[in-house]
């Protein structure tokens, strides 16, 4: 059963008799709006260790990254998404924006990674500027905080701190896989065969970054790109066609049947969680604010009557765009909307730059953003995360 559902069917009614409907519900990625964070990316950095001379990026980051790249670009054709159309008489990929984090899990077994690892990275997080006191504002006006993650589900006592009334993310059967992994007795066949694609991906990294031309750098990025796709494809045997799943008679690897067995909370399972706590939890005359800064929140922002792409956010599908290093700074926004229900977008961009001044750099969202907005937001991105975030924006 897709997460949403069971979102849907365990926790909503439980969230609905603890908190009622409330007039404000804001419901937001957590990476970026609240946190400065991706242990994912910390622990893949680890577990492929460090970069062949100190002038190389980790070679753990590069693949982290070019994963993304190559499943985007694999599975985009055929994805449900508004504005590309599938090729006639074709089913579409069972693939969302976020899907990609299902595919740590096969290098995490491989290096020996275990859940209480995963749990000590992500309390290494830093809190996002200005998020506490968001939250906060946001209770004192009676309303409500969710965080919505593609991220794994293990950012309890996080929730706690950052005052979230509730968090939905990906649960990640580690410890289960490798428990299998012994007791079918194919721990060794499979862990060989990752470790030999591991080692690959190292060897292809270390010559992308030693060429001296782009159109070097290039060659060996499409060999990466090949050596993924025969992983995940060929190797573990994965597939996002719903036709192919349905006419399978068995998996070809453990691993690839966890990852393709994942619940991840992508693009469209945040949307439908958001939903869903729109529908249970706000006032027939409430307001409901999304909020995201990448990819994979483009579904999500498109379900509030106030979406705000923040920080180099997927600003084409959201009411306004803002840049700020501090979340707090979205206050005076909520506000106005919650003061004018009816507000243009216009509007409210007008009020609102008059309110914060030179604190953030407001404006419609859309595709006419313009371009120096667009760079602002990134480098502002990139300047919360520090050195980590280099090569994510």
């Amino acid at each position: 059963m897709p997460f949403a559902e069971v979102y849907r069917k365990q926790v909503i009614p439980e969230l609905k008799e603890q908190l009622g409907r409330r007039p404000l519900i804001i419901e937001t990625d957590l990476e970026g709006p609240q946190l400065i964070d991706d242990p994912l990316a910390r622990q893949m950095k680890k577990s492929y260790g460090p970069p062949v001379t100190a002038d190389f990026p980790y070679p753990g980051i590069v693949v982290y990254i070019e994963t993304w790249n190559w499943y985007t670009a694999y599975t985009m054709p055929r994805r449900r998404t508004a504005e590309r159309k599938r090729p006639e008489g074709l089913l579409p990929f069972l693939a969302q924006e976020g899907t990609d984090t299902s595919f740590i899990l096969a290098p995490y077994l491989a290096t020996g990674v275990t859940e209480q690892d995963l749990i000590e990275e992500h309390q290494g997080y830093r809190i996002t500027p200005g998020a506490p006191m968001f939250n906060r504002h946001i209770k004192q006006e009676n309303g409500l905080v969710f965080g919505i993650t593609t991220a794994l589900d293990l950012y309890e006592p996080i929730t706690r701190k950052l005052g979230l009334d509730g968090l939905a993310g990906t649960q990640f059967p580690l410890e289960q896989t490798r428990e299998r992994l012994y007791a079918e007795g194919k721990w060794d066949e499979e862990i060989s065969m990752v470790c030999d694609y591991m080692q690959d991906c190292k060897v292809i990294v270390a010559h992308m970054y030693s060429e001296k031309t782009e159109e070097g750098k290039q060659f060996w990025r499409r060999k990466l790109h090949q050596r993924i796709e025969k992983f995940h494809i060929e190797e573990l045997g994965i597939s996002f066609d719903p036709t192919v799943r349905r006419q399978r008679e068995k998996y070809k690897t453990i691993i690839g049947e966890a990852i393709e067995q994942m619940n991840v909370v992508g693009d469209r399972s945040k949307a439908a969680i958001a939903a869903y706590l729109t529908r249970n939890l706000a006032t027939s005359d409430g307001l409901t604010v999304t909020i995201g800064d990448g990819p994979n929140d483009r579904a999500l922002l498109q379900k509030g009557d106030l979406s705000i792409a923040l920080n180099g956010g997927p600003y084409q599908y959201a009411k306004i765009v803002v840049v700020t290093p501090d979340v707090s700074n979205l206050i005076p926004i909520i506000d106005i909307a919650r003061k004018k229900p009816h507000v243009l977008p216009a509007e409210l961009v007008r009020d609102a730059k008059k309110e914060l001044g030179d604190k953030a750099i407001i404006c419609e969202g859309g595709s006419n953003v313009p371009q120096e907005i667009i760079i602002a937001g990134k480098v502002t991105k990139q300047q919360l995360r520090g050195e980590e975030g280099m090569l994510f924006v």
